[in-house]
């Protein structure tokens, strides 16, 4: 098979849009595509070889194995190795656990199905995980596993073996597009069928994902058997003009892998069929067919393997938003780290003149035995929590603030509590106070009660997690949520009530107004998807300002049904989010650095006062009109400067945003005594 360069310049610019996209570098949204390219030329070249190969008989599964380890693991070896010795180093009990896990999937060859079961490709927390890019090796991996022994059963039928593929690639495309319409209980399938169904599966399961690799399979048969298909440089710009309009238009809210993965995956087969070495020389191609790309190509697999780790691993050590200087700093970096394995790794190993083939497989199975050896061992039977200090396993327990107690007195998606059954904070029999809000009110309500009790008083506790306290407003695109009938209920509880006396909102207000998670510019950005409210009229988003109009009216309404009562309206204004998950974070900082500053993890107070702008500005106008009591907390976590997570190394939140208990502590306190006034 005649070598092409223009592929290995394909798979530079694949693999540095891979890395662009992990790196967040502008316009590069969709750099993820650069995987699915992968896929298409993996098929297309290890069927060509093969192909080759039996055309001069000379194939043999174990040659065709022996080359596949020769490519793959020496440096997938070195790069899991060299992982774990640094993140040994800063990452804590759990994580190192789950990275022992993911070395072991990825040397099995199953990480795909592993990461399958963390979530989303997309989520923000899984993007952090060192090796989450190696599920497409698993799916390569299995993929070779059978692929060869197919085309050798019927070698002498390759137009068999071409219709085949295509019936597999028709079964697996279908299973990608539709697969969200079916079902595991009778009768299997939705009532309403849905063109654009993805199931949440698709984009790591192998069945979901085969079709690429196995369009770069047909299209190699089908070029095997036609070899005078010319060149066609209008054919060729049209491919590349269709794989970077997908890396900039493309992006995580796109449905992938679906039909729209078509179009950088077409402009794929378009430059592997007309395309050519002698032809890209010259003219406008040699814009991506040049001496950079071809000399990232050629790295391109060391480049892949390597980016994720270094990237990750300087995020957590830094926590910190890298300038575009930075990260271009950071791309050389792994350009150099991938350049040496390459030459000093991948190179050699390939050298049948440095290792034979007897060599290879023993080094292959007594490496891939020690190192899952080592690393069962250590998930297993090592108690590996010796290695951390006391204070850092402290700091690290806030953590589990939510599951360790119970807080079984919200209603949230899941679990619908009706007002009529909500708590009652405190003992005292007179209860004349009432909490209304979200998650947030629920998180402080263990310390509101202990205050209380302090105080000879008592609370009704109404909190819906994931609501806004208002009227005529919904969840867009989640239905579990039950906002609505809650809050119109707990106006019926209030009016039933006329005890009730003091009424007291706690809500992460910024949040439900803007419905965007938080971005505290330094590098933190909150973990989770948006939340928006919409009208319960609507099933569809609105511009931004008319949205967040829509919630404030409906807010102002809410306030308006309670002064109509004649209740005393307090509004708790905002606590500072952090956007950096506190308390693992701050103890990977005093185990790593052996200290802490109090401004670790802090946050611009600049930033808190613009992120609750409109906040401020809507509880101001609304004061005078209902008599409303203002109680402001950032004193307690600000001065004039920042916004501290910590007090004395002890977190003040249990995630990014939820307060700990020394924060509910510190937040109630200051509630009741105002109470008390």
């Amino acid at each position: 098979m005649k070598y092409r360069e223009d592929i290995d310049c394909l798979r530079g610019i694949s693999v540095l849009a891979v890395v662009f996209y992990h790196l967040e570098i502008s316009n590069f949204s969709g750099g993820f595509l650069g995987v699915d390219i992968f896929f298409v030329i993996s098929g297309y070249l290890i069927t060509s070889i093969i192909l080759n190969d039996i055309s001069n008989n000379n194939f043999s599964l174990i040659k065709f194995y022996e080359r596949r380890i020769r490519r793959i693991i020496p440096v997938l070896l070195l790069v899991l190795l060299t992982t774990y010795f640094f993140y040994q180093q800063i990452y804590l009990e759990n994580e190192l656990k789950q990275l022992f896990k993911t070395i072991i999937s990825t040397l099995l060859f199953f990480s795909n199905f592993y990461f399958l079961n963390l979530g989303s490709y997309f989520n923000p927390i899984n993007e952090s995980i060192p090796l989450l890019h190696t599920w497409s090796l698993s799916i390569e991996e299995q993929f070779y596993l059978f692929f060869p022994i197919l085309i050798i059963l019927f070698k002498k039928k390759v137009r068999n073996i071409f219709l085949a593929i295509i019936f597999l690639i028709i079964c697996s495309f279908s299973l990608s597009q539709f697969g969200g319409n079916l079902k595991f209980n009778y009768p299997y399938i939705e009532e309403n069928f849905n063109f654009f169904s993805v199931p949440k599966f698709a984009f790591y399961l192998t069945l979901t994902r085969i079709w690429e690799i196995l369009i770069g399979c047909a299209l190699a048969i089908y070029l095997f058997n036609n070899k005078k298909i010319p060149v066609n440089k209008i054919f060729t710009i049209a491919g590349y003009v269709m794989i970077f309009t997908s890396f900039i238009f493309f992006d995580k809210y796109t449905l992938h892998p679906s039909f729209f993965t078509l179009i950088p995956l077409s402009g794929t087969i378009l430059i592997l069929t007309f395309s050519d070495v002698s032809f890209n020389k010259h003219g406008l191609l040699r814009i991506v067919n040049n001496g950079f790309f071809l000399k990232v190509g050629l790295i391109s697999y060391s480049l892949y393997l390597w980016h994720q780790p270094i990237y990750q691993y300087f995020n957590l050590v830094f926590i910190t938003s890298f300038s575009l200087l930075e990260k271009t700093l950071l791309i050389f970096l792994m350009i150099f780290i991938s350049y040496l394995s390459f030459k000093y790794v991948e190179k050699p190993f390939r050298n049948k003149k440095f290792f034979g083939r007897k060599f290879i497989y023993y080094f292959f199975i007594t490496c891939s035995l020690f190192i899952l050896t080592f690393f069962s061992y250590n998930l297993l039977f090592k108690d590996i929590s010796k290695k951390y200090s006391e204070q850092v396993k402290k700091i690290s327990s806030h953590s589990n603030y939510y599951i360790d107690n119970e807080f079984n007195c919200s209603s949230d998606a899941e679990n619908y509590l009706p007002p009529k059954k909500s708590c009652i904070l405190g003992n005292e029999p007179n209860t004349e106070i009432a909490f209304i809000g979200d998650s947030h009110l629920d998180l402080i309500s263990i310390e509101l009660k202990k205050q209380l009790i302090e105080k000879k008083m008592s609370a009704f506790q109404f909190s819906h997690g994931g609501c806004v306290p208002a009227l005529n407003v919904k969840v867009y695109a989640d239905r579990r949520y039950q906002c609505d009938r809650y809050f119109n209920e707990v106006l019926l509880e209030i009016k039933s009530k006329p005890e009730l006396k003091k009424i007291i909102f706690f809500s992460r207000w910024p949040f439900n107004i803007s419905g965007k998670r938080f971005n505290n510019q330094e590098g933190g950005v909150e973990i989770g998807e948006n939340h928006y409210f919409i009208s319960t009229k609507d099933n569809y988003l609105t511009p931004d300002s008319e949205r967040e109009k829509l919630i404030l009216n409906e807010i102002n309404s809410y306030i308006n049904e309670i002064y109509k009562m004649n209740k005393k309206i307090y509004i708790i204004m905002p606590v500072p989010e952090m956007g950096w998950e506190i308390p693992n974070n701050l103890a990977r900082q005093l185990n790593y650095y052996k200290k802490l500053d109090p401004k670790t993890l802090s946050i611009s107070k600049k930033i808190f006062l613009d992120r609750n702008k409109k906040v401020f500005d809507f509880f101001n106008s609304i004061k005078e009109k209902y008599s409303l009591k203002l109680i402001f907390l950032d004193d307690l976590f600000c001065d004039n400067e920042r916004c501290y997570a910590h007090k004395n190394q002890i977190p003040l939140y249990f995630d990014d945003d939820h307060l700990s208990k020394e924060g509910a502590k510190l937040v109630s306190k200051k509630i009741i005594n105002e109470l008390s006034n």
